[in-house]
């Protein structure tokens, strides 16, 4: 291999080391993250212990079926029995619900429904995520408007899936934390939603 060629094809160690850096710089630059004298070295202490538990408890973990990434993303499903005895409700007040847009079902290729348990609380719908999904199914397709531009499984994943932008949590465990960002988060989804919907 020649030098050009290592340069277009970096080794993965390469790949990794600048990825983190970049997303150091990046905290820094937008002061996110503030590193000083005094607590440079618990950081990188922390940033290396980080790496040892991946090492140590994910690194060799099993290779999983597309099911499970799916399942081990979007969490616990609550089938329909389950989930009208946990909310007190009848089949037909959750399929009010699920026609207005205000608690997320998800179904399979097999016609099997599931609602994902990240959007309950205290035996009842979280509010905040629930304004999230009601908000983006709501959303019009621009190609056609009888229709929701995202499906249930995208708002699931939307919901549950790690983001560094919270800190590696998902967007269900940062509303639970943050509630006062609830406003925010809808802005830049409405946002997302209007920009996604131009290049149709």
């Amino acid at each position: 291999m020649t030098h050009a060629e290592s340069n277009n094809n970096p080794a993965p160690t390469e790949i990794v080391k600048k990825e983190i850096t970049e997303y150091i710089d990046y905290l820094t630059t937008h002061g996110n993250l503030n590193i000083t004298t005094e607590n440079c070295n618990d950081l990188a202490f922390k940033l290396k212990a980080t790496v040892a538990k991946y090492v140590l408890e994910y690194q060799h973990q099993p290779q999983q079926t597309p099911k499970e990434q799916i399942l081990n993303t979007v969490g616990k499903l609550y089938n329909t029995t389950t989930t009208c005895k946990y909310l007190n409700i009848t089949q037909e007040e959750l399929d009010k619900l699920v026609d207005d847009h205000l608690i997320l079902k998800l179904t399979d290729r097999k016609g099997r429904n599931g609602y994902p348990a990240a959007q309950f609380k205290n035996g009842k719908i979280r509010p905040d995520l629930q304004k999230i999904i009601k908000t983006t199914l709501d959303f019009p397709s621009p190609l056609d408007p009888t229709q929701p531009f995202r499906t249930p499984w995208e708002v699931a994943f939307y919901l549950t899936s790690e983001d560094l932008r919270y800190g590696g949590r998902n967007l269900a465990e940062h509303l639970d934390k943050y509630p006062e960002k609830l406003d925010e988060e809808i802005d830049m989804l409405l946002a997302s939603l209007n920009t996604s919907a131009c290049y149709c």
